[in-house]
């Protein structure tokens, strides 16, 4: 058993006293136990998280647009994690250092917490300039949101940096800004007054970067809510604006987000640690060892003649783990013992449920699922049979009946490493799990998971078993 591999996921479950999908009262159940997973906050605006690993950013394909020689103006709006970093953090930019793919980079921050514009006029020597003043010195803090802009006029190689602290939408005024540091900075490290170009190049344009072999620059940490690149000054010049407040559900099932300008971002992960990704809501983000625990309750327990459902919805970059990778269970031990639990196959792009009784065991396997898109696994046993939903529809062949007695255990609901299970890693879920309170069919239910669009009300004492939540941190 191994990690989950870069996924992200919320779970819930349900207990029928009926029929399936019966409208019921909520029930919640709480964590007793967040060990090593890590909080990550969301008040009302979506933002890419970046989190200081190489090889992670957005990055759309080299296009006309991004073809910019002349005058540039780049803005955006976002939080850094260390204002007075001892790097240069790659924002934005259009680079590559192998065959002469270099063209330009906004720092922000630079070296100390002075923002910098890096440009190059045959794709292999640099320019740059950089402001007089740091971002600390004007009040901005650690991790708070703020607008930058920098601009480069080609006819003396004049670059200008600006700041504001107002909202995101003001960063589309031209208006409002405030100057950081001396204007017109144009010195010997750059073109020094006279007139100057930027290198077309071929290279992906890259926001939220990451260092390169031979760049300059360092991986950006912080958040990023947009970013405008123009040809000229301008927002009228714009050629790309990307602003994650407008991703919708689509978008997160995909990956990708298209600026409106014709240009499609795609998130691109790699490492081990936690990795870039979009924030929509308040989540906890599982890297290897963490765990979330939800205390045994008589509620989460069932027999082999109940009927009951347990179900994920997750995305997943790495569908064929190296050995089986636990998505959640309410068992001691995935292999043995009681209990019920979800998992990833490992070498194979399916995912499997188990239920149990310790003597008997059945295991319900879904179809394929796609590396990058969001999916929702819900597993139905009706008393006698499994049948696994992927995505709303059945999916796989329904289970041989064979488990005939209790499998009701001790064990905590855990999110993360059980005996015979391997701990998570990369994983996403929500810290509010929301759950539709109606819901009359499986496809209404997978689109509704998705969506977080219905919140239901909180259960009260002694409400029946129904839909049940997971509010975790209480």
């Amino acid at each position: 058993m191994v990690d989950i591999n870069q996924a992200e996921a919320y779970w819930f479950l349900k207990n029928y006293t009926t029929a399936p999908l019966l409208d019921e009262t909520a029930n919640n159940h709480d964590s007793d136990a967040i060990t090593n997973a890590l909080l990550r906050a969301f008040t009302a605006t979506k933002y890419i998280y970046a989190p200081d690993i190489a090889t992670n950013h957005l990055s759309t394909p080299d296009h006309a647009d991004f073809d910019i020689t002349g005058t540039i103006e780049v803005r955006g709006w976002g939080s850094i994690r260390n204002v007075a970093t001892g790097a240069d953090e790659y924002c934005a930019g259009k680079y590559d250092a192998t065959g002469g793919e270099r063209s330009w980079i906004a720092a922000v921050p630079g070296v100390g917490g002075t923002p910098k514009f890096y440009w190059s006029t045959n794709g292999t020597n640099l320019l740059s300039e950089t402001s007089s003043a740091t971002l600390a010195s004007v009040g901005i803090s650690n991790d708070e949101e703020f607008g930058w802009r920098i601009t480069m006029e080609i006819d003396d190689g004049a670059v200008n940096f600006y700041y504001r602290q107002d909202s995101v939408t003001n960063i589309e005024s031209d208006s409002g800004w405030t100057q950081l540091g001396n204007a017109d900075i144009s010195t010997a490290a750059g073109s020094n007054g006279a007139a100057t170009s930027i290198n077309s190049g071929s290279a992906d344009q890259v926001i939220a970067g990451h260092s390169a072999a031979g760049s300059p620059i360092g991986n950006y940490a912080g958040t990023m809510v947009r970013v405008i690149i123009c040809n000229g000054l301008g927002f009228s010049n714009k050629v790309s604006d990307f602003d994650a407040r407008d991703w919708a559900t689509t978008d997160i099932e995909n990956g990708t987000w298209a600026d409106g300008d014709g240009h499609t971002y795609t998130i691109v992960q790699a490492g081990t640690a936690e990795l870039l990704h979009l924030v929509d809501r308040q989540t906890f983000w599982h890297d290897t060892n963490a765990l979330i625990t939800i205390p045994d309750a008589a509620a989460l327990d069932f027999t082999h003649t109940d009927s009951f459902t347990w179900g994920i919805a997750f995305r997943t970059y790495d569908t064929s783990p190296a050995a089986d990778a636990v998505l959640m269970a309410k068992k001691t031990n995935l292999t043995t013992g009681d209990g019920y639990a979800g998992y990833l196959e490992s070498a194979n792009a399916t995912a499997k449920g188990v239920v149990s009784d310790g003597a008997n065991t059945q295991t319900a396997t879904s179809g394929n699922l796609t590396a990058g898109k969001a999916h929702t696994l819900i597993w139905v046993y009706d008393g006698s049979v499994i049948q696994t939903y992927l995505d709303g529809v059945s999916s796989g062949a329904a289970s041989a009946d064979n488990v005939s007695a209790d499998m009701a255990n001790a064990s905590k609901l855990t999110f993360g490493s059980i005996s015979g299970g391997g701990s998570y890693n990369q994983f996403e879920w929500w810290a509010a799990c929301v759950v539709p309170q109606e819901v009359t069919d499986l496809v209404t239910l997978h689109t509704q998971l998705l969506d977080q669009s219905t919140t239901p009300a909180a259960g009260s004492p002694g409400a029946p078993v129904g839909w049940g939540f997971v509010r975790m941190g209480g």
